[in-house]
């Protein structure tokens, strides 16, 4: 058996009696915290769930889970939300937190449909997005998020609730043989476009997280995080492994002009706020 086979068989067990100890010692409080995690995909989400999920009053669902639609295409897709709702209150966890990125279109409607629940959209520099989504999935992947978006196929989550300014961005610059690296930073663009059509810049539930400065400075980020979630930061072993050998992956990627220029007015945008927010 391999090493990277019993290390993710100790995490299960690990992770298997948190949720029983949640379970005895909480008896099911309906006195819940609920916490989404959104944002695009490549962001630093991952991170952020790992890190929560070492807290002990955690109960973290990963983007597939008992939670989400296996008729929906990738199974990403959140069930009907009475659905979630009647089985986040079976657990005892008093903080429940999901990662919904497919979700993040309909922010505000999560916000409003569970009571007590907070988002943190997680944002990082769009070069190192594109980077690691081209790193991880296959080199076409970004072309494939952005069809549906070019051909509005509204039964697609990357084309769900979009803009006509945004579509009409995406057939502006689209096609089956354009850049791989432009179609990942497009599509980066599309997804955190959604922050400021949602306008969650002025929302008092949704924290907006900079990747480079949680991994740069992590105690500092995570205690405005847990602050701003009303909930006690634990112990600071949560935050091993945190490092920020990732920033500035992505800097030589080669994207073509209007892409970048798209981009990185976007990015000083959301920059911008962060800034004046949460710096």
């Amino acid at each position: 058996m391999s090493t990277i086979t019993l290390k993710r068989i100790r995490l299960k067990v690990a992770r298997d009696v948190k949720h029983l100890r949640q379970d005895f010692f909480f008896k099911k409080t309906r006195k819940k915290k609920i916490i989404f995690i959104v944002g695009c995909q490549r962001s630093g989400t991952t991170m952020l769930s790992k890190i929560f999920d070492k807290d002990k009053n955690v109960r973290v669902y990963p983007e597939k889970s008992r939670l989400t639609s296996k008729s929906a295409p990738e199974y990403l897709k959140f069930n009907p939300l009475d659905e979630v709702k009647q089985l986040l209150y079976k657990r005892g966890a008093p903080v429940l937190l999901m990662k919904p990125l497919v979700e993040s279109q309909n922010t505000i409607a999560l916000l409003d449909y569970f009571e007590n629940s907070k988002a943190i959209w997680a944002f990082r520099n769009y070069k190192d997005v594109a980077s690691s989504n081209l790193k991880k999935f296959n080199a076409e992947n970004g072309i494939n998020d952005l069809r549906p978006i070019a051909h509005l196929e509204s039964n697609n989550w990357r084309a769900e609730n979009v803009s006509e300014k945004t579509q009409q961005i995406v057939k502006t610059h689209f096609s089956e043989n354009m850049s791989y690296a432009d179609a990942a930073a497009l599509f980066w663009y599309c997804r955190n476009i959604l922050f400021f059509e949602q306008q969650l810049e002025n929302n008092e539930r949704v924290y907006l997280c900079k990747y480079e400065k949680l991994v740069t400075h992590p105690t500092d980020i995570m205690k405005k995080v847990y602050n701003f979630l009303d909930i006690g930061l634990p112990m600071k072993h949560i935050l091993a492994g945190i490092h920020p050998g990732s920033i500035s992956k992505g800097k030589n990627l080669n994207l073509s002009p209007e892409i970048e220029h798209l981009c990185e007015s976007l990015l000083d945008k959301l920059n911008m706020v962060y800034s004046k927010n949460w710096h």
